[in-house]
């Protein structure tokens, strides 16, 4: 049985700058007092074609860890675009964020995000080479969560296989509904969850496929009001889970 679960998510500052802070608000909940630190990582994947080019944003460890609910802000600087390939900087990507154990991962959290120019002119006749300052990063409002299975005690000399829920509640009907009108799209929702966020057997047309987004503001124009984000747990015990703690 896992002893911390997540219980939401929230980005903080949508609807920015490309260069502007990741920020996300990150609240869990912990059964038993852990012996050592929770090290989470916020992943930038850089292309569709290769993890060459992933970006380890920042990584922070927090503890000790007591029974409780526990709430704290993860930020980390936006992507380094001079280590992205310049064809692959505008469009649709994805950031990770993960949470290990005793150096194992027991969670990862995935946002699409929707790099695009705010001037409608730059959108239609986009320049070979992008300009960073004129870009803006609109992040999905539905996170898909992936949790794995591993040994929280580390009192068993063979570590136990580390097993991903395949089973998605939610996130394949907004996948569907991006690829339905997409001639050649790969219709596999499963494949497409499992290399995306597993950083395995990446495909570009697969990446490249993308779900529904917020329209980012034009420019001259405030920012969007945040909605809160649909979190998703993909697990098979994901009815029995509180999301939203008062």
């Amino acid at each position: 049985m896992a002893k911390v679960t997540i219980r939401e998510v929230e980005v903080l500052n949508n609807n920015c700058s490309f260069v502007d802070k990741f920020q996300f608000k990150i609240r869990f909940d912990c059964i038993e007092d852990l012996q050592e630190d929770l090290d989470w990582k916020i992943l930038y994947v850089g292309s569709a074609n290769s993890t060459e080019f992933d970006q380890e944003l920042d990584e922070l460890s927090t503890g000790p860890i007591p029974v409780g609910v526990h709430e704290f802000v993860l930020e980390a600087d936006g992507p380094d675009p001079t280590k992205i390939p310049a064809s692959e900087i505008v469009g649709v990507t994805v950031v990770l964020i993960t949470c290990s154990y005793r150096t194992q991962e027991f969670v990862r959290i995935g946002y699409y995000i929707n790099n695009e120019y705010q001037d409608e002119q730059l959108r239609e006749d986009p320049p070979e080479q992008p300009i960073i300052e004129k870009l803006s990063r609109v992040i999905s409002s539905n996170p898909r969560v992936t949790r794995l299975q591993i040994n929280w005690d580390g009192t068993e000399n063979i570590m136990p296989e580390q097993k991903t829920i395949s089973d998605d509640f939610g996130f394949g009907e907004l996948l569907a509904d991006a690829m339905a009108d997409e001639p050649g799209k790969p219709k596999d929702i499963e494949m497409f969850c499992q290399s995306m966020f597993s950083g395995e057997n990446r495909n570009e047309n697969v990446l490249n496929a993308p779900p529904k987004f917020a329209e980012a503001p034009k420019a001259n124009q405030p920012p969007m009001p945040q909605a809160r984000p649909g979190f998703v747990e993909n697990s098979m015990d994901c009815h029995n889970v509180e999301m939203n703690i008062d």
